[in-house]
């Protein structure tokens, strides 16, 4: 994150699960990932 500054990073943590299931989590977490661009953080981790 030192060499972008400017990066905002959605991480799925521990994403040994079914892709279908990834993208739910995705999708549960839509609000809080569209926020990521207009906010100081830079980082997202998310869990299943």
């Amino acid at each position: 994150m030192k060499q972008f500054p400017a990066a905002k990073v959605v991480i799925l943590r521990s994403c040994d699960y079914p892709t279908d299931i990834a993208a739910d989590v995705l999708r549960r977490n839509a609000i809080r990932i569209a926020e990521l661009r207009s906010s100081q953080d830079q980082l997202i981790i998310l869990d299943r």
